[in-house]
């Protein structure tokens, strides 16, 4: 063999000994491309994850969840592919299978059908950063979410939607497990966080106004006990002023901190029930006299 072809192959194996050397701590992608569909090419290394909970949520809401995390798993989204959770997932309805659970709405916990399909959206959310995307359209919730810390939700609706774009070369696959009331989504395919670089998010309460603001309305049920005035049945929620902080590390040395998202979530008024002024009592006349029709006329003109 030439002279030259042992020079290289020296040079080669110098240079691999001397970065294990260097980085004894590196991780390297494990995984080999692998041919798919002919010519293609993509990778199945665990690009990030993320769970929440949802074991304390009524049975709807669980249904709810298992059938938009069902429709969700095993999405493929192309090099340079804008994937929308919306068009994915599919039109929340009774008529497949969707049923009514608490949303958000207005700063308001109402039924509504498919309630409890944001928090697949939001743990999405969390996995899709966690694997290096930053072109991502998210929406918070017009107040917070309980499963995930401030400024890490979001919302799904007939008018908003979460939207990433795959801007890696090769295909990013989602897998999506909802069972025994924990919500994990994994991300594969060419994995960014690598050779030592890692990151982590961190959520801020920048400030907490308080709000005094409370709607009063009429006890006709009969809630208040005897010689209680009013109530407050729902508590007024302060407005909150949030950051989210993408950490980088490198070699576990942060290398880079930086704001990646802000949010608002604004006051919400809380709710009162005050004792009604009684109903005037009406009363019953004997029918089909003309006392009865001179009664009534009185009455009314009263």
């Amino acid at each position: 063999m030439p002279c030259s072809f042992y020079k290289v192959l020296f040079i080669c194996i110098s240079g691999i000994l001397i970065f294990i050397f260097c980085y004894p701590n590196a991780v390297l992608p494990t995984t080999i491309a692998t041919a798919e569909e002919g010519d293609g090419v993509y990778f199945d290394d665990l690009m990030g994850e993320y769970s929440t909970s949802y074991s304390s949520s009524g049975s709807s809401r669980k249904n709810n969840i298992e059938l938009a995390a069902k429709a969700l798993n095993g999405t493929k989204v192309n090099a340079g592919e804008k994937f929308s959770f919306n068009k994915t997932v599919g039109i929340r309805n009774a008529k497949r299978g969707y049923l009514p659970a608490p949303v958000i709405e207005n700063g308001k916990y109402v039924d509504g059908v498919g309630g409890g399909v944001c928090q697949v959206s939001t743990t999405l959310y969390n996995a899709v950063i966690r694997s290096g995307f930053e072109n991502v359209s998210a929406v918070r919730h017009t107040i917070p979410a309980g499963y995930v810390p401030l400024s890490s939700d979001a919302a799904v609706s007939e008018v908003t939607d979460f939207v990433f774009r795959n801007d890696t070369p090769y295909p990013v696959n989602i897998e999506c497990v909802a069972e025994n009331g924990k919500l994990t989504v994994r991300l594969y395919g060419f994995p960014y966080y690598t050779d030592g670089l890692s990151v982590k998010f961190v959520s801020n309460l920048i400030k907490e106004t308080p709000c005094t603001e409370y709607e009063t309305e009429p006890d006709y049920s009969d809630a208040l006990l005897p010689g209680e005035g009013e109530r407050i049945v729902r508590a007024a929620l302060p407005r909150r002023e949030s950051e989210l902080i993408k950490i980088t590390y490198y070699m576990g040395k942060e290398v880079e901190r930086k704001r990646f998202r802000r949010d608002v979530y604004p006051a919400v008024p809380g709710i009162k029930i005050k004792a009604a002024a009684k109903l005037p009592e009406i009363p019953v006349f004997a029918t089909g006299s003309a006392e009865t029709a001179r009664r009534a006329a009185l009455l009314l003109r009263s």
